[in-house]
């Protein structure tokens, strides 16, 4: 083999490229007489390319440092520069990042590089910058490398494509991030690439905090490495798969995939990925309270980590946590402090705003107010920085991360006496996704509190802000609700503001939540889903002994009588409720009062995500085009087929004669046609919705509290759309299932959608709101909605949705015409079940 040949066949085999690029002859010619024999340098550096072109890089990287060596006693610049540069790249294979940095920069101090040599040498060098934490050394280096001329190989676009994805990634620019690396993914091109390009991925929904999505792509990565056997691969996306795991409580599961990754760690020598999967092993024994295994884990991790790998920050605030689980608050504080320095040093928004956040709780926790306020003032300032160019979802799933610094500030400033100032908080952490997106644009200022006077006065509405404040565990895995804040605006302006006690509680606030369902005699997912779908969390069977009468009671306990003077004594007034995280699962309307009335008997009650985002849609001008149809009805649509299982074989949705019989009764009243049976497909009912003023949905509906946009409405597929299993993430299906995904995707022009269907005001329950069917609607351009909390019965919906209609004719006021349609319904149908649960949301 020629020998400079030689050296770029396997270089390119690196990179991925298939090896028929540089074919040579089955018999290669004999050399001639006269030519030089290949020194022995030479042939180490042939024999080491021979194990490349194997994948053994654990041989060739001794077989290459002879050769280097030898090249270095003659003085032979270009066999330094070549077998420096495809040493380094070996070493990068083989996970040992120091002696692939030192081996590069070698390469790079001979004298010039060609140029397709030169964009070589800066990628594999952007790559090693990465893996030993300069994210900002590596974004330069691998842009030089995108930049240079002459880029026509696919698999090195990938590759650079992959670095910059992953650097992206670690400076907190998600987006981006997401968009380098899916190019990767859907290129072709070697199977090692694709490995990592898909692992990436995952790396960033990890980061984003959407742990399910997370585990989904890990499990695609340790597959495609299994098979290659890319032994490093295989024990990073383990790792990654016992984070997944442990975010999720599977702590088994978790342990046991850190074990096998670190067994194949130590057997291959990767000393970085040891102290990387050490730390996750030390973190779920401290969650589990465990802080003997947590330290012995802690300090070998330590003792694996070098100066310039990005997890010094993380072993160091590791170290912090031990310390102060066992409050030693002073040897917390100084592991602390090393690791801010370290993430300050590499440039690490996230590594430190985690610090900043653990030292404000320790300054709380010894009453140190004014010092714990100033920690978090810097760690939100940092954290608020990561939000442009984001989705929608990334956005949700980014302040879920950090959602406790909000929270701990609001505990702060009502520990100092300002109350109204911790308001501003609530409001400056919740729902600021919505709000973006109902602006569709970044950087929403959140509202002062005279702003939110104005509100409340423009609204002539009573304003109640709640905020559930958590008190995170020793290792910030699990949080417990420890306080509730509300705050009550009246139309003239003033502020009440109330604190309770949640820990002296015998049942959870979240759980006694959810016990008020099933007292009620309703799930959280309804009778058909529980047949024909899986949960994607707990189910809650009703309980028949359970006094109903007795559960409401104690919520309205809790969350109206200490208000209860605040509210308006005009049952026609609206009061506008601003639940947070479990509080939107509540039905308020069914709250009972030590007198045994309901709450809806005694006041008008909407609904709000957040009080900024009450004020964004309470701008938005109704509907008059003359183009627009006065409304779309869909009832009883001819049901699509569900598989209860991914794989499995699909199930027919019975059919909803009481929903048809809704959408026959209510046409008249809007002056329209309904869409009934085979009319209503997805198709049809897709184009006709932006251009209606009322959108009437009465069908089927099912919530997905993992991925919220996967929630869905059902209609009537096409004619070949044949499941075979359910797709939900395909906005382009016609398959019968119109997801918030693709609601969200619309633009509508609506004043009024009322979801007819059960669960459809449900989803993933965020601090940023609900993510499900109503935030896409409301989203895509409604102006207000009605859904509801569980799965309501066919006939007394329909009964209350005939009034509610009704109602409209003579008062437009929707919160009103719903309060009045309850009540009627309530004479007819007294079970909380058959009337509660629907809610307003919006104008």
């Amino acid at each position: 083999m020629n020998y400079r040949q030689g050296f770029l066949s396997c270089l390119i085999l690196l990179l991925g490229l298939p090896s028929v690029a540089f074919a040579q002859p089955t018999e290669p010619s004999p050399a001639p007489p006269s030519a030089a024999q290949p020194s022995p340098a030479q042939q180490l550096q042939e024999r080491g390319e021979s194990l490349i072109e194997l994948s053994a890089y654990r041989s060739a990287a001794p077989t290459l440092e002879s050769a280097l060596r030898l090249y270095q006693e003659a003085g032979d610049q270009d066999g330094i520069r070549d077998t420096a540069l495809l040493l380094g790249a070996a070493y990068y294979r083989l996970g040992k990042y120091g002696r692939a940095e030192r081996t590069l920069r070698q390469a790079e101090r001979t004298f010039s590089l060609a140029p397709e040599h030169q964009r070589q040498l800066w990628l594999w060098q952007g790559l090693v910058q990465l893996e030993l934490g300069d994210a900002l050394q590596a974004q330069r280096l691998l842009t030089r490398a995108q930049s240079a001329g002459g880029l026509t190989n696919l698999d090195e676009s990938r590759q650079i494509r992959i670095g910059l994805g992953q650097t992206y990634r670690v400076l907190g620019r998600y987006s981006f991030a997401l968009s380098y690396l899916e190019q990767a993914r859907r290129t072709s091109g070697s199977r090692s690439d694709l490995t990592a390009a898909t692992a990436g991925v995952g790396d960033v929904y990890y980061d984003l905090g959407d742990y399910a999505q997370a585990q989904e792509i890990y499990a695609e990565a340790l597959a495609l490495s299994q098979a290659i056997g890319d032994q490093l691969a295989v024990s990073r996306n383990l790792n990654r798969l016992g984070q997944t795991y442990r975010q999720q409580k599977a702590y088994d599961q978790s342990i046991e995939a850190f074990r096998a990754a670190r067994n194949i760690a130590i057997a291959i020598g990767d000393t970085i990925g040891l102290e990387r999967i050490l730390n996750n092993l030390g973190e779920t024994y401290l969650e589990q309270g465990d802080l003997g295994s947590a330290e012995t884990i802690f300090e070998e991790a330590l003792g694996y980590t070098r100066g310039a790998d990005i997890s010094q920050t993380r072993s160091l605030l590791n170290l912090g946590q031990l310390s102060a689980a066992r409050e030693d608050y002073s040897q917390a504080l100084a592991f602390y402090g090393d690791a801010y320095d370290w993430a300050d040093y590499r440039q690490e928004p996230i590594g430190q705003i985690k610090v900043l956040g653990r030292r404000a709780q320790i300054w709380y926790r010894q009453n140190q107010l004014a010092d714990a306020q100033a920690e978090l003032d810097r760690a939100l300032a940092l954290f608020e920085q990561l939000n442009p160019g984001l989705f929608d979802p990334e956005k949700v799933s980014l302040f879920e991360t950090q959602a406790y610094l909000y929270e701990l500030m609001q505990q702060t400033l009502v520990a100092q006496g300002q109350p109204e100032a911790a308001l501003e908080t609530a409001e400056r952490g919740r729902a600021r996704a919505f709000a973006e997106l109902l602006t569709a644009r970044d950087l929403t200022p959140p509202p002062s509190v005279g702003q939110l006077r104005e509100l409340a006065q423009a609204q002539q509405s009573t304003l109640v802000q709640y905020s559930i404040v958590r008190q995170p565990s020793a290792s910030h895995a699990n949080f417990t609700d420890e306080q509730l804040l509300i705050w009550v605006i009246q139309p003239e302006g003033a502020i009440t503001f109330r604190q309770i006690d949640l820990s002296a509680l015998e049942t959870p606030l979240t759980d006694l939540v959810k016990t008020t369902q099933a007292a009620i005699g309703v799930r959280s997912f309804g009778e058909l889903f529980e047949a024909n779908f899986p949960s994607p969390g707990p189910t809650f069977t009703a309980a028949v002994n359970t006094n109903s009468d007795e559960v409401l009671r104690q919520l309205h306990t809790l969350l109206i009588e200490p208000i209860a003077e605040q509210l308006p004594t005009d049952s026609a007034a609206k009061v506008v409720f601003v639940p947070h995280r479990s509080l939107f699962l509540v039905p308020f309307a069914a709250l009972k009062n030590a007198e045994g009335r309901y709450l809806i008997e005694d006041h008008t009650i909407a609904i709000a995500p957040s009080l900024q985002t009450l004020d964004l849609l309470q701008q938005r001008s109704p509907a008059t085009s003359s183009d627009l149809r006065p409304a779309v009805i869909v009832g009883n649509p001819q049901m699509p087929k569900l598989p209860p299982r991914l794989g499995e074989h699909p199930q027919q949705l019975t059919a909803l004669p009481g929903a048809e019989a809704e959408a026959v009764a209510i046409a008249p009243i809007l002056s329209t046609q309904p869409l009934i049976g085979a009319a209503a497909t997805e198709t049809a009912v897709r184009a006709q919705l932006s251009q209606a003023q009322t959108i009437h949905l009465a069908t089927h509906g099912f919530f997905d509290d993992q991925q919220g946009l996967q929630s869905a409405i059902a209609l009537t597929p096409a004619a070949d759309a044949a499941i075979t299993e359910l797709n939900l993430a395909d906005s382009a299906s016609d398959d019968g299932l119109l997801t918030a995904q693709e609601v969200l995707d619309l633009t509508l022009q609506a004043d009024l959608v009322v979801l007819s269907a059960c669960n459809t005001g449900r989803g993933k329950i965020t601090g940023d709101g609900v993510v499900g069917l109503s935030r896409s609607f409301l989203g895509a351009g409604a102006n207000s909605l009605v859904a509801s909390l569980w799965s309501v019965p066919d006939r007394s919906t329909a009964f209350l949705m005939s009034a509610f209609y009704q109602n409209l004719q003579t008062n437009p006021d929707k919160a009103q015409a719903l309060r009045q349609a309850m009540l009627t319904t309530l004479e007819q149908y007294p079970n909380p079940r058959d009337w509660a649960a629907f809610v307003l949301i919006g104008q």
